[in-house]
């Protein structure tokens, strides 16, 4: 168990912080199905695989447009994702596929 320490939102995009430091940082419109509150105790890994869980669809299809715009390589499409606020996990699994 957790507890968010911090949240933080700028530029559409929302950071959480545990008392271990930055736990993710996310697109608003995920955070808000998956909120949390500052000092709520909650399990990161669960909140985690929920967040990542309604960010595949999503993930996917702003990948597509990024590659329609440009060709990138797996990293630079990984990087890309994670900047707009998709977790890491969901981003890698994302530039695997394509």
């Amino acid at each position: 168990m957790a507890i968010a320490k911090e949240i933080e939102a700028a530029r559409g995009l929302v950071s959480v912080y545990t008392e271990d430091g930055l736990l993710a940082r996310i697109r608003a419109a995920d955070f808000r199905k998956h909120p949390l509150e500052r000092g709520e105790s909650f399990d990161e890994d669960a909140w985690q695989a929920a967040v990542a869980a309604s960010q595949e669809e999503p993930c996917r299809e702003c990948a597509l447009d990024m590659l329609e715009r440009s060709d990138k390589s797996s990293r630079a499409l990984r990087q890309a994702l994670v900047r707009k606020g998709y977790l890491p996990g969901t981003a890698e699994k994302t530039a695997a596929r394509l």
